[in-house]
């Protein structure tokens, strides 16, 4: 199992407006690269990953072809990011590819 990766969009907003400066709140826009082993367990793909401390909410992932969306949440505690399985509400592994990922935390 390889690790996933993630690289930031140098186009992203990397705070939330409307807190103010001094807040860590931010959303965080990049690539996210998996292997198709992450995602179905907590800390599969840590919050640390996107240059967070906590995930408080995610968007779908979006392949690279626009083929898939994968549901994606944050887990119970806010350490790391999990994917969700198509037809059950269980955690699963991100099929291997690229994604667009906007995650929000501090």
């Amino acid at each position: 199992m390889a690790d996933a990766t993630f690289t930031q969009s140098t186009d992203s907003t990397s705070r939330v407006r409307d807190f103010p400066p001094s807040s860590q709140r931010k959303i965080v826009t990049g690539t996210l690269i998996t292997d198709g082993s992450n995602g179905a367990s907590a800390l599969d793909i840590p919050a640390s990953l996107f240059g967070l401390v906590k995930i408080e909410r995610a968007m779908p992932l979006v392949k690279s072809d626009n083929t898939l969306i994968v549901v994606a949440a944050p887990a119970y505690d806010g350490l790391s990011l999990l994917g969700k399985a198509a037809a059950t509400a269980a955690p699963a592994d991100i099929p291997s590819g690229t994604y667009l990922a906007i995650v929000e935390g501090y």
